[in-house]
């Protein structure tokens, strides 16, 4: 029906400045309808500032990552699994969230981990991107608290997990 409306999250990179557009295309079927977009600027959290812990480390290895570095989840064990710890996560006002991480992972099946928010886990799956020079994005949704009090953990759960370049709260 054309009096319910959804929302549709797309994460894009958009180049610095005002000089950019947004286009929406049909491609032989007929495109929703659309009431209006909006553009957040996310809060970009690097992985390797984050809090690494049992065994994750910062490699330089494979290109295309940003910043420094990224993460590489080795195994770690059920009692230490490896992690990376991001604190001081602003929420904003509180609520419904989108996170974005942007990961490189080479394999053949998925791997899953957990994502641990404000001490509330859920699994996270990780499908492959064919190499670990191709980075990818995906999103989740989380509900974070108002303020900067905020606490994601990204973990392996007994294997290794997808590589992490940074991660996108908005």
């Amino acid at each position: 029906s054309f009096s319910n409306w959804l929302n549709k999250d797309v994460g894009i990179m958009l180049n610095s400045g005002t000089s950019n557009t947004i286009a929406f295309a049909a491609t032989g079927q007929d495109l929703a309808n659309i009431d209006q977009i909006a553009v957040f600027t996310p809060s970009i959290l690097q992985a390797e500032a984050a809090t690494l812990a049992g065994g994750a480390k910062t490699e330089t290895i494979n290109t295309g990552y940003h910043g420094t570095a990224y993460v590489n989840f080795l195994t770690g064990s059920t009692t230490a699994p490896s992690s990376a710890t991001f604190t001081s996560v602003s929420g904003g006002s509180g609520g419904m969230k989108t996170l974005l991480i942007r990961y490189a992972f080479n394999s053949t099946s998925t791997r899953t981990g957990e994502l641990v928010i404000n001490s509330v886990s859920q699994p996270i799956t990780f499908t492959s991107t064919g190499s670990f020079t191709t980075w990818e994005t995906h999103t989740w949704p989380i509900t974070l608290s108002s303020g900067s009090s905020n606490t994601i953990t990204v973990q392996a759960t007994g294997q290794d997990l997808a590589n992490i370049d940074e991660i996108f709260v908005y």
